[in-house]
């Protein structure tokens, strides 16, 4: 019962309360966390947000309702520009045994999330080859497609895949008229996939990769014409008005649908050059159509370098300005990269190492990069490949290394840029900023730094948030930090943790707490069905276009700011095929660098210890720091029938077949414990996870090597 006396016993007028507290006047209030919704990896950074917590509260990781670790918050900030609560960190990254957990502080807990090893790789690296497969276009009319102008013959370009679920068009690169804003689109997936494969084991979904890079190869060599360029794109209105699909440039300035040009043959940053690469590459890996790939690669590559019509190359007369600039630079690198790759031929390394030379020249004196090359005015800033310069010069490196010492001060200023423009401003999200100029009446203003993209840029309508861009980061910083030390390994340095930090926004860990990788998490977001055509729903493991700077705010996030009917929404909710392109490319790269790929027996992350004759783990700067064998000294050869299982092991070791003393080791040689034997098990719950070795004292020595999880 709730009584209320405000004075007197005859009281009959209003009574106003503005608050009740039930309780402790200074309880704790609402916590809410923000973390990946999906997983960490158990040898990365791993940290999540709490706002509504203070800084020296102590926090747990709880598995089942049993607390496994615990910690204390760190100090938090807000984002100035952004509004919001303060959000105080919760950094796990020590804690490396796998399961699944949720973060407790006073009795209120997050989301469940899981640790493990490999953990992004693993768990969602099928979900853009699910996406993939799920845009697939399948258009009938496809097969015999008209041109935009006057060429009047039909040709086949059936099969690639849908640009967006909003979008039945089908995209080499779009924005051609933006000059400085190409996204890579169909021939970056089938890249990527390519590189995926290589880098890492798919296991049971590898035939589906292999499938979807068929499908994918088959498409871009229907798309090189006879005459040796690629078509650019294939257009209908975003689905609005199917009788009008056909090969043409789409857009002009003002990005108007009706606007649509004959200049449908593509530049080298207009797809052609990661087409090339992608071709070369279908070869390199040994796919069926390898051969054929490489040819149409040759083809089209040539055919860009050979004679313009009024200007010195193909590429310079396919460009819209006629200007080449730092997106034909990177794309024509990987491009030639990929095709010495492929054939050996020395021409093809010439014109890499010249590509490479012209985009190292593009970098400022702080590390930012430039786009155009003559003035250095126009900052390089990009919505969705500004990772791609690292990665194209990467890929330079494995085929020459006369540029290495170039490289690596380039690949170190452009790392301590990035590192400087993030963390001048609060920024507990760890988010990667941008360097860029507004463009506003033709004319660029003033540079500056900022979380997203510009709404005035020279596309005049494109500012939607920024995925890929994020995904394409993770893999350039991960890539970078490797070109300068060739020994990295994923770990919580501060690399990896920017790095892991782009993903961990996608994956939830973000101000509107959403999983932007549809099926994955706990909370994602609505499918784009609305606007005109025929919309797909959201695919499994497709990545929406994510947030961007509000509507009317450029310093503010917003995600989905409209009614769910309304057509705009896609700036937002759209899924489109670079955020998954990019995001396979990040996880492959965090695959690749992962300790879990890079240990020795010790199971230390670039150690050097191996396992000697006698089964020990010895040696390098990890392993027993003994001599060899000298914990297995005699009677190597009498048979000892002990047995130890289960191995990995949790919480009991079962011992079998020996009775006695023992000493436990750990893997640098320290005597952890001394053991009475007596049969049955040995608790080793308390131990840290890592690598073991169970000595038995009798007359030999023997050696039981176990894993403790």
């Amino acid at each position: 019962a709730l009584f209320i006396n405000p004075g007197g016993t005859n009281f009959t007028g209003q009574l106003n309360i503005n608050s009740i507290i039930v309780g402790d006047e200074n309880s704790i209030p609402a916590i809410n966390y923000l973390s990946n919704q999906v997983a960490y990896d158990t040898y990365g950074p791993k940290k999540a947000l709490c706002s509504g917590c203070e800084a020296g509260m102590t926090y747990s990781l709880k598995s089942n309702g049993t607390t496994k670790y615990t910690g204390t918050v760190a100090a938090g900030s807000s984002v100035n520009s952004w509004g919001g609560p303060t959000w105080n960190t919760i950094d796990f990254s020590e804690f490396k045994i796998p399961g699944t957990y949720s973060v407790d502080i006073s009795g209120q807990s997050s989301r469940t999330f899981k640790i493990e090893d490999n953990a992004l790789f693993q768990l969602t690296s099928s979900g853009p080859i699910s996406f993939f497969n799920g845009m697939r276009s399948m258009d009938n009319a496809d097969y015999n497609l008209s041109f935009n102008g006057p060429r009047n013959d039909q040709v086949n370009v059936y099969g690639g895949w849908w640009d967006a679920n909003g979008d039945p068009g089908k995209h080499m690169s779009h924005l051609s008229f933006a000059n400085h804003f190409n996204p890579q689109q169909i021939p970056l997936v089938v890249w990527s996939m390519l590189e995926a494969q290589a880098l890492n084991d798919f296991g049971d979904n590898s035939n589906a990769v292999t499938q979807e890079i068929n499908w994918g190869v088959d498409y871009l060599i229907r798309n090189v014409d006879n005459a040796g360029y690629l078509y650019l794109a294939i257009f209908d209105n975003w689905g609005g008005d199917p009788e009008t699909r056909e090969i043409c440039e789409w857009g002009a300035a003002g990005g108007k649908d009706s606007e649509r040009s004959t200049n449908f043959q593509a530049a080298m940053r207009e797809g052609a050059g990661i087409a090339i690469a992608a071709l070369a590459r279908t070869k390199i890996e040994g796919f069926t159509k390898g051969t054929e790939a490489l040819a149409k690669a040759e083809i089209l590559y040539n055919h860009l370098k050979s004679q313009g019509n009024g200007y010195a190359t193909k590429n310079l007369e396919y460009c819209n300005n006629h200007t080449e600039n730092i997106i034909d630079i990177y794309c024509g690198l990987l491009a030639s990269c990929e095709l010495f790759k492929a054939t050996q031929k020395e021409i093809y390394k010439t014109d890499a190492k010249a590509y490479a030379r012209r985009l190292i020249a593009l970098q400022g004196v702080n590390g930012e990069l430039y786009s155009d090359e003559n003035s250095k005015n126009r900052p390089f800033y990009h919505a969705a490949d500004e990772g791609l310069p690292i990665v194209s010069l990467s890929s330079f490196l494995e085929i020459d290394k006369s540029l290495l010492s170039e490289i690596k001060n380039f690949s170190t200023k452009w790392l301590s840029w990035y590192q400087s423009i993030s963390y001048e401003v609060n920024n507990p999200f760890d988010y990667v900023r941008q360097y860029n100029k507004s463009y506003v009446n033709g004319s660029l203003q003033a540079a500056k730094k900022s979380f997203f993209l510009p709404h005035d840029n020279e596309t005049e309508y494109w500012w939607q948030g920024e995925n890929a861009r994020l995904a394409s980061m993770t893999t350039a910083l991960l890539t970078a930090k490797h070109m300068v030390d060739t020994n990295f390994v994923f770990g919580t340095d501060d690399i990896s943790k920017l790095a892991v930090a782009q993903i961990d926004w996608i994956l939830g860990k973000n101000p509107m707490d959403i999983c932007m990788m549809h099926g994955y998490g706990q909370k994602n977001y609505p499918s784009y069905l609305n606007g005109v055509g025929n919309k797909k729903v959201n695919q499994i493991g497709g990545i929406c276009n994510g947030i961007t700077s509000d509507v009317d705010n450029e310093l503010k996030p917003t995600f989905m700011p409209y009614e769910v009917t309304d057509w705009q929404n896609w700036r937002w909710i759209e899924q489109w095929l670079p955020h998954d392109a990019w995001y396979l490319l990040a996880v492959s790269k965090l695959s690749e660098f992962n300790p879990i790929n890079n240990v020795d027996c010790a199971l230390a992350p670039g150690g050097t210890a191996r396992i000697d004759k006698c089964n020990v783990c010895s040696g390098g700067t990890t392993g027993v720091p003994v001599d060899d064998c000298v914990l297995t000294v005699s009677n190597q050869d009498q048979e000892v029938t002990a047995q130890i299982y289960p191995n990995p092991v949790h919480q009991k070791l079962e011992i079998v077949g020996y009775i006695g003393k023992a000493q436990l080791y750990s893997f640098i040689g320290e005597v952890v414990s001394e053991i009475e034997l007596t049969g049955g098990s040995i608790d080793v719950s308390q131990l840290n996870s890592g690598m073991y070795y169970l000595v038995l004292n009798d007359n030999t020595n023997k050696v039981l090597r176990f894993v403790k999880e």
